[in-house]
């Protein structure tokens, strides 16, 4: 088992990455995308016909005419109530998603930008291609945002990196790897393609001059991999966190 680990600084992107090789490997196992099949059913509504029998008097006419309004308005009030009921249980759930999209300044398509360009400029690095695997968003995107509490490959709560990696690979025969890296930009309202490709190639252009890092993203036993981003503000500049995932 061979392991590497170092911390380098390059101008203003910092770099850390670290390698695990195991003896033995699992097979290859493909993730077919899960597929959303919405139920399209029609409801058939039936009328019913209303045939008058008796001519009712006036009287009897305006009694239930205002027993409907008051029908009406207890059942306009109670629909009040309902919406408000529904939304105090709501709104706690909106303002966890908005915590939870918080951690990028990047849209969804920035960022899918942002991971294929890494994965374009590695698979040109590399010797045989390795493919994007959804399995490992989970485990890069937590290890970005902790790597902006704690630089290190050790995580926040004392375990080591890859025990993220527990619950997806046999850490102890699957070989696994972390590249890490952050970077600073000024802060702007919007992004455009080309600036965002550009931090993109900086950033792995760095990650290749190091011979560590480099050997961590041509391995061959690998796979798989998948990027982690995180980003904070910070002085109107925002620090760029991405994590590197890659397994056999």
């Amino acid at each position: 088992m061979k392991k590497y680990f170092i911390i380098l600084t390059i101008g203003a992107i910092t770099l850390l990455s670290q390698t695990t090789s195991a003896t033995h490997t699992t097979e290859n196992e493909s993730f077919p995308l899960q597929e959303v099949i919405q139920d399209n059913r029609s409801i058939e509504q039936t009328e019913k016909k209303e045939t008058d029998i008796v001519k009712q008097t006036k009287q009897i006419s305006t009694k239930k005419q205002e027993k409907k309004q008051e029908k009406t308005s207890s059942s306009s009030s109670n629909t009040k109530k309902t919406s408000e009921i529904k939304e105090t249980t709501v709104q706690p759930q909106q303002e966890e998603s908005v915590i939870q999209k918080s951690s990028s300044i990047f849209n969804d398509k920035q960022t899918t930008l942002i991971q294929t360009t890494f994965v374009k400029l590695i698979n040109q690095t590399r010797q045989n291609p390795v493919v994007i695997s959804s399995r490992l968003y989970s485990s890069a995107s937590l290890r970005a945002k902790e790597a902006n509490h704690k630089w290190s490959h050790t995580r926040p709560n004392g375990s080591r990196w890859n025990t993220t990696l527990t619950s997806i690979i046999n850490i102890k025969t699957t070989p696994h790897g972390e590249n890490l890296a952050k970077t600073t930009i000024n802060y702007k309202n919007e992004y455009t393609d080309d600036e965002i490709i550009h931090i993109v190639t900086t950033m792995h252009q760095q990650l290749i001059n190091s011979s560590t890092h480099y050997q961590v993203m041509t391995n061959q036993n690998y796979k798989k991999v998948n990027i982690g981003i995180y980003t904070q503000i910070k002085d109107n500049q925002v620090i760029v966190i991405i994590a590197q995932h890659f397994t056999a």
